[in-house]
């Protein structure tokens, strides 16, 4: 186990963890920013292996925990030293190592899915109006015919197996796939609830607040069926629900425990004043503790500092963010607050596009964001697109290895995608002196082409294929070549591409920066569970008026509630201030010591009025004349 958590003082939070662990009595632990949960997380796993390990071996049983992310797979296996007693995984890839047994049930579940589909397309084409166009008629005929097809072609699939996207004919099913079908088999079927309970007797989930309701119920309705030991337990905050498609607080169960984790490790006590004041009208819970730092041999609470300024929404955005950056720098006596290649600064922005615009990929951002399904979108935000993959794994690090001299790297990228290096084609081919003459010129013209900012991504991609360095996808491919895309999807991905071509290639080497947080921004999503010692949160509906799910404006009182928003709070259903509040408290409670919120609006004036008496102390706020 990872020494420096195990060894790390208990909290009253743990002894109440391993007492339910003892009793199996089946839990909810509500742990706030920088409480400390990923570290109860892993005391839980090491206190179930120390009681319970030769028992569960004896049985073939193991523990599992299931997390979001495959980043925080990779840590936690760390945490436990990889210890095969225990199944860590996401999510979807713990649900699908339930379900993939049974074929059969996939099966007939994706045949079930088809009709659906069929079905709801053609009452779409009986319900027609005069309106329709002609385009819309001939897609939807169009999707219907391919459906058929699958439906047709689905029976002789032996066997399915697990990927990102469906492709049902070739037996692939797809991330939301496993999300929908697994948890309705579970909740349906006796037997598949006994296999759960019989395989892992301890199931533990992490960031519960952003698990889907179903799958949430489908664990409850697996708790509900035990007979025997089973342990079930939730590890979260519903304050730190920031995803639309999260939970949040877990559903109130008889005989379940809620343990609540109140300490905080993580932030200076400046930063802790804040976040408390903004999570207290969301749920009462006042956080305790603060980051301390050893001072001569005493553990000392770390003031560090928390600062709005209130700054014009103007066209002076970006050099007033520098602004602020070189006044804290100076307030502080800290330099690295100037400094973009640090690890320990992060700037939060709303949305991808703000950020874009900063580093200079907001067309390609505008490509794969504006308008596009989800399942486009997500893949864009996450930096795993399938349309962008061959430049993020192959196209950018070679033209980096043959930038700065690395040749082995160069010919080792050339090895794994290029097929005229495949093993089968060296076999057949001879290749001369000549031919890799021809490769190095062509990585060198490559190199060159990614220098001219008036060259296109179709350019580079046209250049790949027929110079021969890699075999492209085959929906870029026929797009390419202008030939019809027979897929699900089919015109939204077209008009993707479409856009996707015609960024110039300087975009990709922004977006590759940004994706491998090489850059300072982050948005304000994407840093859920990381801590750094210095942090920018940008405030700014104008920028970010697509967000229409956000409002700062309306949080700090500068806006007024719309009728929709009066009447969810009202019905008690989630509103933009819910939301908006969890975001900022999530953002705010990422700083470690120093704290910076912009809030960039159209009147200063009103803006420092509404703000008296709130959240902000007077010596706190920041007028842009203070600036210099």
């Amino acid at each position: 186990m990872a020494t420096s958590r195990i060894n790390k003082p208990d909290t009253s939070a743990d002894h109440e963890l391993r007492n339910c662990i003892d009793t199996k009595q089946s839990f909810v632990m509500i742990a706030g920013a920088g409480s400390g949960k990923t570290t109860s997380l892993i005391k839980g796993l090491d206190y179930i292996r120390s009681r319970y390990g030769n028992q569960l071996r004896a049985k073939r049983q193991k523990i599992a925990c299931v997390t979001y992310t495959t980043n925080a797979v990779d840590e936690i296996i760390g945490d436990v030293q990889g210890d095969s007693l225990f199944h860590v995984s996401t999510i979807h890839s713990f649900l699908w190592e339930i379900i993939s047994p049974f074929q059969k049930d996939i099966k007939d579940w994706v045949k079930q899915r088809v009709r659906e589909k069929i079905a709801k397309i053609q009452q779409a084409i009986q319900e027609y109006g005069p309106r329709v166009q002609q385009k819309t008629k001939d897609k939807d005929q169009a999707e219907f015919l391919r459906l058929e097809e699958v439906s047709r072609l689905i029976d002789s699939v032996n066997n399915f197996r697990y990927e990102t996207g469906a492709d049902y004919t070739k037996g692939i099913i797809g991330h939301a796939d496993i999300l929908r079908m697994v948890p309705e088999l579970i909740q349906g079927k006796t037997l598949l609830k006994k296999i759960v309970i019989q395989k892992f007797p301890f199931l533990l989930i992490d960031e519960s607040q952003d698990t889907a309701p179903n799958v949430v119920e489908c664990f409850l309705s697996v708790d509900a069926q035990k007979q025997s030991d089973f342990c079930l337990g939730f590890f979260g905050d519903p304050m730190q629900k920031i995803y639309l498609t999260g939970i949040g607080k877990i559903p109130d169960r008889d005989n379940w425990k809620t343990i609540v984790k109140p300490e905080n490790f993580r932030c200076a006590s400046a930063v802790l004043e804040l976040i408390n004041l903004i999570r207290k009208p969301a749920d009462q819970i006042e956080q305790t503790g603060g980051k301390m730092e050893n001072v001569g041999g005493m553990l000392t609470p770390v003031v560090g500092s928390a600062r709005l300024f209130i700054l014009p929404a103007n066209e002076e955005r970006s050099t007033n963010v520098e602004k602020v950056r070189n006044f804290i720098a100076r307030e502080e006596q800290d330099p690295a607050w100037r400094d973009d290649s640090g690890s320990d600064l992060k700037i939060l922005v709303l949305e991808h596009r703000m950020a874009a615009k900063r580093l200079g990929f907001e067309q390609l951002h505008a490509a794969f964001k504006d308008g596009t399904p989800e399942s486009i979108g997500s893949g864009f935000s996450e930096g795993n697109s399938w349309a962008l993959s061959l430049f993020q794994k192959y196209i950018l690090p070679l033209i980096e290895a043959q930038s700065i001299g690395k040749q082995s790297n160069v010919m080792t990228l050339l090895r794994a995608f290029s097929p005229i290096l495949e093993k089968e084609y060296l076999q057949k081919h001879k290749i001369s002196a000549e031919d890799l003459k021809v490769l190095d010129q062509t990585i060198k013209e490559l190199v060159a082409l990614f220098a001219d900012p008036n060259i296109s991504v179709a350019q580079i991609l046209d250049l790949i294929e027929t110079r021969r360095l890699a075999v492209l996808d085959e929906r870029i491919a026929a797009k390419l070549r202008d030939e019809p895309l027979l897929i699900e999807n089919a015109e939204a991905i077209s008009r993707v591409l479409e856009k996707y071509f015609q960024c110039s290639v300087n975009q990709l080497l922004g977006y590759d920066k940004y994706i491998r947080e090489e850059s300072v921004y982050s948005t304000q999503h994407d840093v859920k569970g990381s801590e750094f010692k210095r942090v920018i949160v940008i405030l700014d509906d104008e920028e970010g008026k697509r967000s229409t799910l956000y409002s700062y404006e309306k949080l700090l009182g500068l806006k007024p509630l719309s009728d929709t928003d009066t009447e969810n709070i009202s019905e008690g259903t989630e509103s933009v201030l819910d939301r908006t509040r969890r975001l900022f408290y999530v953002c705010c409670s990422r700083a470690q010591k120093d704290l910076a919120v912009i809030w960039f609006v159209q009147d200063v004036d009103e803006a420092l009025a509404v703000l008296k008496d709130s959240i902000f102390s007077d010596d706190q706020i920041i007028m842009e004349h203070k600036l210099g």
